[in-house]
């Protein structure tokens, strides 16, 4: 019997309006029972990935910002957080302003935005002198926004030679009816599936007996590393299907129930 469940959230966990089918709810429930743990894994950092952790009522532990930060949701402590260097931070910012790019910087107290109004809940408008800023704050991913994806892809080898960082990430980032073309950045020993090895061991849990289940890219190690690897029907890249050992129905029909019941029967 396997023993933990690593999700994803967005295009893995919930459906394209974002929410946490019932079905899914009544699968995550009963996984419990049965003595296994449910275990977000995201991109989202910590305040906008909470609310799906109590809306499907998942385990305690909680993964975020692509693997750069794990919480303990009961306690509200960091189990586990890799900071990213403040000069190489200042330099992402610096590069943001002189290419006209909205930069998003990710800390335990929530995500700012810079030289953006389209802003989505709980998000907040950066408005604190920048150096003062990421003095005060450990910030553990920063992320690229543009609606001109050339200017956005020409820079991205530039702005992985400044310091100990990587792209973790790549997506279209939507709000207000506008297209962002979105670039995340950690710190080179960031992943998803590093951080559900880590889990697992302070768990005290084979990583050969847990589940990963993802969609994006940035999910594809996680996938391979977890002795089963499950990608959603509705992945884009055919990549994420590849490294998958099943591969599920999609996050519009509950592909995540159906994984758990997979598992159960």
């Amino acid at each position: 019997m396997y023993k933990a469940i690593f999700s994803d959230i967005d295009g893995t966990l919930v459906d394209n309006k974002k929410i946490v089918s019932e079905e899914t709810k009544k699968a995550i429930k009963k996984a419990k029972e049965n003595g296994i743990e449910f275990i977000i894994c995201s991109g989202r950092y910590y305040v906008s990935a909470k609310r799906f952790f109590q809306e499907c009522n998942s385990s305690r532990y909680m993964i975020c910002t692509n693997g750069a930060e794990i919480y303990d949701c009961e306690t509200n402590q960091v189990l586990y957080s890799s900071n990213m260097e403040k000069d190489v931070c200042l330099k992402l910012y610096n590069i943001a302003v002189e290419n006209n790019f909205v930069i998003k910087f990710d800390c335990k107290y929530g995500r700012f935005v810079y030289n953006s109004k389209d802003l989505l809940d709980p998000e907040m408008e950066l408005t604190e002198e920048i150096t003062k800023f990421i003095h005060e704050n450990n910030i553990t991913q920063i992320s690229f926004g543009s609606q001109n994806k050339e200017k956005l892809q020409n820079i991205k080898n530039e702005i992985t030679e400044i310091g100990n960082i990587k792209i973790s990430n790549e997506f279209i980032w939507t709000v207000n009816q506008n297209e962002y073309f979105t670039v995340s950045y950690n710190n080179k020993n960031v992943s998803k599936a590093n951080a559900m090895f880590g889990l697992c061991k302070f768990l005290k849990i084979d990583v050969n007996d847990v589940i990963a289940i993802g969609d994006g890219v940035n999910d594809i190690e996680m996938i391979k590393t977890a002795g089963f690897g499950v990608a959603m029907e509705n992945a884009h890249d055919e990549r994420v299907k590849k490294a998958a050992d099943f591969i599920t129905i999609s996050n519009e029909e509950s592909g995540v129930a159906k994984v758990i019941e997979k598992i159960l029967d």
